[in-house]
C-alpha cells in the first residue's frame, strides 16, 4: 500500500471473502461443466432413438434426425431474424387524451 492509503482489517477481510467466494463459484461452475459433459444420454433420448430406428430403420432414423435438426435451425433463424412481437402488442399504459372529447 502507498503511505497515504490505508485499508482497515475489516476491508481486507471483506475483499478476501469476496475473492474466495468468486473462486469457489468458478470451481463449482467448472465442476458442473465437467459433470454435464460426462453425463450419458438421457433414457428418453435412447428410447426415442430406438423407436425411430424401429419405424424407419437405422439410415431412415438418421435422416429423420437430420431433417428435424434442419427444421429447428431454420425456425430459430426465422424467429431471430423476424423478431416477432410477443403478446401483448397493445400498450398497457393508458393515457387520457388531452382536450375536450
Amino acid at each position: 500500500c502507498s503511505p497515504g492509503f490505508q485499508i482497515s482489517e475489516e476491508w481486507l477481510a471483506l475483499f478476501a471473502s469476496g475473492e474466495k467466494r468468486r473462486q469457489d463459484q468458478r470451481l463449482e461452475q467448472e465442476r458442473q461443466q465437467q459433470q454435464y459433459a460426462a453425463r450419458p444420454l438421457e433414457r428418453g433420448d435412447l428410447l426415442r432413438q430406438a423407436h425411430q430406428q424401429g419405424l424407419y430403420g437405422v439410415k431412415g432414423a438418421e435422416r429423420v434426425r437430420r431433417l428435424e435438426a434442419q427444421l429447428n435451425a431454420s425456425f430459430d433463424q426465422l424467429v431471430d431474424h423476424g423478431r416477432p412481437v410477443t403478446w401483448p402488442s397493445v400498450a398497457l399504459r393508458f393515457v387520457q387524451p388531452e382536450g375536450p372529447l
